[in-house]
């Protein structure tokens, strides 16, 4: 699992009695020093969009940036854009605030801004796939002997016989 760090983001609170506003902020990101499938070097563009709608403040955040990552199949090192998209509203009425309902985040109008670091880093990490792959094509590593196969072919003999599965050659089907 990535395990990655954001320095703190907050949206200006002085600037949130306009009914809309736009910031373009920039966050460094760390990732866990032993993960070396992940690199973000030159953090994450962040551009938000707030709106007054009624008393509460609606928030449209766009994240973008550069990763670098590790093939899952052939272990080499690949650069891929990172964005998303993610909208949020925050406001003073604890009372449309569910347990259940993430798209809802209370917000009391003292603090100096609305920290959205949170709202970020689930944005970058849903943007990260699951599978890291350089290309869709990619053909991995040779199971016996480690040659990346996207580069050359091995000499490796290919076993299309597997023993295991002679048991269900006896079979019979009426």
């Amino acid at each position: 699992m990535n395990l990655i760090y954001l320095d703190k983001v907050v949206i200006p609170a002085v600037q949130l009695d306009r009914n809309d506003a736009i910031f373009d902020l920039h966050t460094e990101v760390k990732s866990d020093e032993d993960d070396i499938n992940l690199s973000i070097p030159d953090g994450i563009d962040i551009h938000v969009r707030v709106r007054k709608v009624e008393d509460d403040l609606l928030t449209d955040i766009h994240i973008k940036g550069w990763g670098f990552f590790l093939c899952d199949r052939c272990c080499e090192p690949f650069k891929r854009e990172i964005k998303g998209r993610i909208q949020t509203v925050f406001t003073r009425d604890r009372s449309k605030i569910e347990e259940d309902n993430d798209d809802y985040q209370y917000w009391d109008g003292s603090e100096k801004g609305i920290d959205i670091t949170q709202d970020v880093l689930d944005v970058i990490l849903l943007s990260i796939p699951v599978k890291m792959l350089c290309s869709e094509s990619c053909k991995g590593l040779c199971d016996h002997c480690g040659q990346n196969l996207n580069e050359s072919t091995c000499r490796c003999e290919q076993e299309t016989h597997d023993p295991r599965w002679d048991a269900l050659k006896n079979i019979k089907f009426d």
